[in-house]
Formats: structure tokens, C-alpha cells, sequence
């Protein structure tokens, strides 16, 4: 089971919502990288590793709805930049 962080204090919901999101991303990044496990039962292991570290199952749940909802809009690994003027080492001669 992945290891999701205890609740720290939080004054107010979003303040919370905040420090819940920032104790799952490292737990979720593990499981996706290393789990053979399909997306929902991954999700399931998070919830069950983040309720028994102190979090409400419901938070829980509309956080990795919330995490989820960025990383389908995040850039991919491939990177746009401008090109003018440069030209590929394959061209340039000795």
C-alpha cells in the first residue's frame, strides 16, 4: 500500500484541500509508475492508505477528482519551441 502523509493543521477547507493534494501526488505518481494495477484499483489503494492516515474518504476522493482533471490537461513530454534560426547539428559541416 502506498504512503500517503497524515493531515497537518489546516485553518480553513482549502488550506486543506491544498495539503491534501500535495500528500497524494507522491503516492499517486509511485502507484502509477510502478503498479501493474488498472486506474480504478489504483485509486482504491489511495483511498484506503489516505483514510487510515486521518483523511475523509470524501476529500479524499474529490481530491484525485481534482488531480486527476490537471494531469489529463498537462502538457505531454514533447516541447514546442521556436526553431528560427537554428539548424541541426546533422547539418552543419566540419
Amino acid at each position: 500500500m502506498p504512503y500517503v502523509a497524515s493531515p497537518s493543521y489546516c485553518d480553513d477547507a482549502q488550506a486543506r484541500e491544498a495539503n491534501l493534494i500535495q500528500c497524494l501526488l507522491p503516492a499517486k505518481r509511485f502507484l502509477d509508475e510502478t503498479s501493474h494495477a488498472s486506474e480504478t484499483e489504483r485509486i482504491e489503494k489511495l483511498v484506503a492508505s489516505a483514510v487510515g492516515a486521518g483523511w475523509d474518504e470524501g476529500e479524499v476522493r474529490k481530491a484525485l477528482n481534482v488531480t486527476n482533471a490537471h494531469s489529463s490537461q498537462a502538457p505531454t513530454d514533447t516541447q514546442e519551441f521556436a526553431t528560427i534560426g537554428l539548424v541541426p547539428t546533422s547539418a552543419k559541416t566540419p
